[in-house]
């Protein structure tokens, strides 16, 4: 696991915290055990690249991070990753394309899982289990069914305000598809080191949260 890598660049680290941070004053790690599988979950967190380093420093064992791969792709983001046995995560959302036209729902309250697209290419450009996202990330549902070029059918209705007002509105609102990602190459390497015994840490994004309403907080 190239624990003396590992070991040394959490020392690095640990400096710099105690640089750039006056005080971390950690609770409950006395809570975390010594040997088997451990799964840490942080949320919400702050900075995707500071609370790791906390966490290596204060939970007194060896975790394996899920990143993103778009962040492991950086030259030394990626090379300091990998050497720290980082688990590379690909996101829908790095791979989004715009898609051509707008979208519209015509009806509201009658047929909210239709929508309309004006000049799209939906049977090009989608797939059945691929996602719409709204700018701003106001809303996201995934493809149900693709009638058309200019049809399809979502899973989950768009709720919020801001995105039934730019579906609704006269000119239509701009849209970005998603693909589905084949996520088991990642699920086949996270139980292989639960499986001996290591840890894992996890640490959900803001932007993937329900709650888009929250992330100009955030």
């Amino acid at each position: 696991m190239g624990l003396q890598i590992y070991d040394f660049v959490s020392f690095f680290f640990t400096i710099l915290l105690d640089i750039f941070f006056r005080e971390i004053r950690p609770r409950g790690a006395h809570k975390v055990p010594r040997q088997g599988p451990v799964i840490f979950v942080a949320a919400p967190h702050a900075n995707q690249f500071v609370d790791p380093l906390v966490l290596m420093r204060e939970c007194g064992r060896r975790v394996s991070f899920l990143a993103a791969k778009k962040s492991m792709d950086r030259k030394w983001i990626g090379a300091m990753a990998r050497s720290m046995n980082a688990i590379p995560v690909e996101r829908p959302q790095d791979l989004a394309k715009a898609g051509s036209g707008t979208i519209k729902l015509l009806d509201r309250y009658g047929d909210a899982l239709r929508i309309t697209g004006v000049g799209t290419k939906f049977t090009k450009e989608l797939l059945v289990g691929d996602q719409i996202t709204l700018p701003k990330d106001v809303g996201t549902s995934p493809v149900a069914e693709i009638i058309s070029d200019t049809e399809l059918i979502i899973k989950k209705e768009f709720k919020d305000l801001k995105a039934l007002e730019l579906l609704t509105s006269a000119e239509g609102s701009k849209y970005k598809c998603l693909p589905h990602m084949d996520q088991s190459a990642v699920y086949k390497t996270v139980f292989e080191r639960l499986n001996a015994g290591h840890c894992v840490g996890i640490f959900p994004e803001g932007g993937s949260h329900d709650r888009a309403e929250m992330l100009p907080l955030k």
